[in-house]
């Protein structure tokens, strides 16, 4: 019965994940919303509302089938026990003093400014990207009374755009591995080509730039009052030697890290390497290196581990929703929701409306499955043949800004999370005041493949 009903209304597949991201936004409640979307997918592909529910706790252990979203969930929780580490070794709040008194930081458009070009420069993973700048940024955001939601916008908005923009990391291995796939010729140079037609990553770098250095902000998160109130947090203008050293050696071994895990996972070439790995290996040696540290001037390893797993598990949340999140994702998979989507595109658009058409496909089912990289993986074979020699590079840009716009503004994105947690708000309130200006982009973008395939 229930394959009678999709063979009839295929669109049902993609219900699930629009009901639990409306239900999201509309009661504030992001788990549980996300497990009645899990629940909801699983009456359709069962049947029946207690098979529904064994199916969606199906969906959620076989997300630890996959080594990399496993990675990825340990990676998150291990981020709230280092971070807990650094604030008892007064390493941040070490760390924004000498910001403030040596490097001079002083006004509230140096401090945008400088997280924005934190998140343009750390390139080789868009986790580390949000990581590093909302650990860095984040209490010069406090002392300077800007809003951490203004940050975790302008680290989201700079992640996956600026990794595929320079896909010099784990992003460009995995495309050219898609593309070789499809037999393209010559795929690290249709890769290159592809870059120019971007048009949503250029458009989200743009927006965020405008805004961290005009401040130019509306709406909600102009509003300090809807931010998270970090109970870990606290303002000391003293700079602590130990945390110095602490914050310091942390973010080097963080940054140099994913580098080495990038090398050895990719067996010599970083591009090949392993995302999820590297910044699993790379926060597991900085936490090694904080416990260290703590045994050294405190004493006590016992109080430092004590200290670890309570912020582990003050993040514990952030890692169930993040289960649930890539459980959608099995969901969608099950549903076959991005092959009716893209089914749909290939018969009913005409060829002058294909760019614009391939970027709304990919925005839907990024956005719907919280996936860029899956969004890449089922949309390229389709576009591939669409498309002659010359025209591939635009159409493969349109997939990729396509993607990129749905997983930024998606609250089932990993990155979207990782961006939550680095600048320590709620999900909720980051993904409701980062849509608009993920929009102005995405219209952007839009626009431009309207015109472009007008012109073809």
């Amino acid at each position: 019965m229930t394959d009678s009903i999709l063979n009839e209304f295929p669109f049902f597949s993609i219900l699930p994940s629009f009901f639990a991201i409306g239900l999201v936004l509309w009661t504030r409640q992001v788990v549980i919303s996300l497990f009645i979307g899990l629940v909801l997918g699983g009456i359709l592909v069962k049947g029946g509302v207690a098979l529904g529910i064994e199916q969606a706790l199906d969906w959620c252990v076989s997300v630890f089938q996959s080594k990399s979203s496993t990675r990825v969930i340990l990676f998150s929780s291990m981020v709230g026990g280092w971070l807990s580490l650094t604030h008892e070794m007064n390493g941040l709040t070490s760390l924004s003093a000498l910001l403030s008194q040596k490097v001079k930081i002083k006004t509230q458009r140096q401090v945008r400014v400088f997280s924005f070009l934190i998140g343009c420069g750390v390139f080789l993973e868009s986790s580390l990207t949000c990581l590093v700048a909302g650990t860095v940024s984040g209490p010069l955001y406090d002392r300077l009374k800007l809003g951490r939601l203004q940050l975790a916008y302008l680290i989201d908005a700079t992640s996956a755009p600026i990794c595929i923009l320079i896909p010099l990391n784990g992003w460009g291995a995995y495309l050219v591995g898609l593309l070789e796939s499809q037999g393209v010729q010559s795929p690290v140079e249709t890769l290159v080509a592809s870059i120019f037609y971007n048009f949503y990553a250029w458009g989200a770098v743009l927006v965020a730039g405008v805004f961290a250095w005009k401040g130019f902000f509306w709406g909600p998160l102009k509003d300090q009052s809807v931010e998270f109130k970090n109970k870990l947090q606290k303002q000391e203008d003293s700079i602590d030697p130990f945390g110095v050293i602490q914050i310091l050696g942390s973010l080097f071994i963080l940054f140099f890290g994913v580098i080495g895990g990038l090398w050895i996972t990719g067996k010599g070439d970083l591009m090949k390497g392993s995302g999820s790995t590297s910044v699993f290996w790379a926060i597991f040696a900085a936490t090694v290196f904080s416990l260290i540290l703590w045994r050294w001037k405190r004493g006590k390893l016992d109080q430092g581990v004590d200290f670890f797993f309570k912020g582990t598990g003050e993040f514990l949340p952030l890692s169930v929703l993040m289960i649930f999140a890539f459980a959608i994702g099995e969901m969608s998979t099950s549903l076959q929701t991005g092959p009716i989507v893209a089914e749909f595109l290939q018969g009913s658009l005409s060829s002058s409306l294909f760019p614009a058409g391939l970027f709304i496909t990919a925005s839907i089912v990024a956005f719907s499955t919280g996936t860029s990289w899956g969004t890449f993986a089922l949309l390229i074979p389709i576009a591939a043949p669409m498309a002659t020699p010359e025209l591939f590079p635009l159409y493969l840009g349109a997939v990729l800004s396509g993607g990129v716009f749905g997983d930024h503004a998606s609250p089932l994105s990993d990155t979207t999370i990782i961006a939550s947690l680095s600048a320590q708000v709620e999900p909720y309130d980051h993904v409701r005041t980062q849509i608009p200006y993920a929009g102005l982009g995405g219209v952007f973008a839009l626009g431009l493949f309207l015109g472009i395939g007008l012109l073809l």
